[in-house]
């Protein structure tokens, strides 16, 4: 069943590829769930990360997309790598035993982007708001801590990122999604000498994690590395 939903992504990698090269879509990546810890039961094998400039690039994907030109955008830039029959075939399976989906816009994060790959590990975590500060403390509190480390080498990136709008299928306890790509045998720092002196002292630093910490839950968290990257040229 694995390889079967990796064939079914290649058929729609192309139509990604089709809209990249249409300026209407920057960034497709493949990740595979290696580890869990809170969410569904029913835990994602596998999650897909679309990123386009705006809504109305996303809109105008489907615009005069149904299943017959679905089809034949994908069977012309599969010519001579995959027959159209086995096409007709995974696209007609029931390959998918579920699918939540989330549209997130982002908020924040630390700079410079950095350039990801295959084999890159994402550490993903699913956030719940309790209170109106809870952003301010992401963008003010958490943000640095990521930056101090983005900095020193020891993080590649720190994402904040809102959902705007989700599937009936999708959890519903979720606000936001933070995501952090570590260094392959960084040494992360969640407090140092520097993190005190930045925010007053030891004492206040260690405070605001509490009251920033009292402003959200966190129902889920995942590893995620990733298995392809497809990015507009």
């Amino acid at each position: 069943m694995e390889d079967s939903y990796i064939e079914l992504e290649k058929i729609w990698s192309e139509f990604h590829k089709n809209n990249m090269e249409q300026g209407k879509m920057i960034r497709w990546v493949m990740l595979k769930v290696e580890s869990s810890e809170g969410g569904p039961s029913d835990v994602a094998n596998y999650v897909t990360v679309n990123t386009y400039g705006s809504i109305e690039d996303y809109n105008s994907i489907w615009d005069n997309i149904n299943p017959d030109s679905f089809s034949k955008i994908v069977k012309k830039r599969l010519k001579g790598k995959m027959s159209s029959r086995t096409v007709n075939k995974i696209l007609n399976a029931e390959i998918k035993k579920s699918h939540r989906s989330y549209m997130i816009t982002p908020l924040d994060g630390t700079v410079p982007p950095p350039k990801l790959k295959e084999g890159d590990v994402i550490l993903l975590d699913a956030m719940s708001q309790k209170n109106d500060d809870y952003e301010q403390y992401e963008s003010s509190l958490a943000k640095n801590v990521m930056q101090h480390n983005v900095d020193n080498g020891n993080l590649k990136l720190w994402g904040f990122t809102k959902i705007i709008d989700r599937n009936e299928a999708a959890a519903k306890g979720p606000t936001h999604f933070t995501w952090r790509v570590p260094v392959e045998g960084g040494d992360f720092q969640w407090e140092n000498e520097e993190l005190y002196e930045k925010f007053g002292n030891k004492f206040l630093y260690q405070k605001m994690w509490e009251l920033a910490s009292a402003s959200r839950s966190i129902p889920g968290s995942a590893s995620l590395r990733i298995v392809q990257i497809i990015e507009k040229q």
